[in-house]
């Protein structure tokens, strides 16, 4: 465990390359766990708790920019990112600020503009992360179960599927509110289309053809910002890829990461 000073709490395991792995929204790193444990097999897999989630404290300041400070002075050196939705969007302000830290950047189910705009259709609307936030006032716990039921409505074993997750979220206690608040103003606000575009570094973006809250068709916008940008597109998954369909998922991004080793190398 991270001493006192440090707020984030990490978990690692195998050795190898650093390979960093960080949670969606209202989540913690325990959601990572199966994909983890196959990824470690070849690479040092680091899972951290976002600040006020999972076993990490919380924080005065939630903004984007003091998330990805912490999380680069708890992580390893230099590490290929993998982020997870929201876990996407704080690995991309991550690249941009410490690129010295960043070998790779990987998006699963990311957007790097979340809301919904004239000029970047492929988004969810603005009031449906206002409803997200509104139902936080209530119930926070419940709120995060409609939201996962949300992900597996409709989806081949979706029953079991909504029980993992829904036991997984229950393995540690609810998140901090002002983070989960804070969550959703990053995803309603955050905009890193420039930074995609300019960015330096290998970026994997794997997407979904079932997912709810980012569209499988913002490839091609991904593309027209970075060609270089590696696009994986796979069919019947949701917006937990690593976990519905894990096998899939797992292999292109074992690709990827060889991939930068062999270039690397060369």
């Amino acid at each position: 465990m991270k001493p006192d000073s440090n707020p984030v709490y990490l978990e690692t395991q195998g050795q190898g390359q650093d390979v960093v792995l960080v949670h969606g929204w209202g989540m913690h790193g325990g959601f990572w766990r199966e994909f983890a444990e196959e990824l470690a097999r070849e690479y040092r897999v680091t899972c951290v708790d976002l600040p006020g989630h999972g076993r990490s404290a919380p924080i005065d300041d939630y903004a984007p920019e003091t998330i990805a400070t912490l999380l680069a002075r708890s992580a390893p050196g230099a590490a290929h990112w993998i982020g997870w939705s929201l876990g996407a969007t704080l690995a991309l302000f991550l690249a941009g600020l410490f690129p010295e830290r960043v070998k790779s950047v990987g998006l699963l189910a990311g957007n790097p503009k979340f809301s919904r705009d004239p000029d970047w259709r492929q988004a969810i609307t603005r009031e449906v992360l206002d409803q997200f936030k509104h139902d936080l006032i209530g119930d926070c716990h419940r709120a995060l179960l409609r939201f996962l039921n949300m992900q597996t409505f409709g989806m081949e074993s979706s029953r079991e599927t909504y029980r993992t997750l829904k036991t997984r979220l229950n393995e540690c206690a609810p998140p901090d509110p002002e983070a989960l608040c804070a969550g959703v103003e990053i995803l309603k606000h955050a905009d890193q289309r420039e930074r995609l575009r300019t960015l330096n570094r290998p970026v994997l973006a794997i997407l979904g053809t079932a997912d709810s809250l980012v569209p499988a068709c913002v490839s091609r916008s991904l593309l027209e910002l970075n060609p270089m940008i590696d696009c994986c597109v796979i069919q019947g998954a949701g917006h937990i890829p690593f976990i519905t369909h894990r096998r899939e998922c797992l292999a292109e991004v074992l690709r990827f990461l060889k991939k930068q080793g062999l270039d690397s190398d060369a």
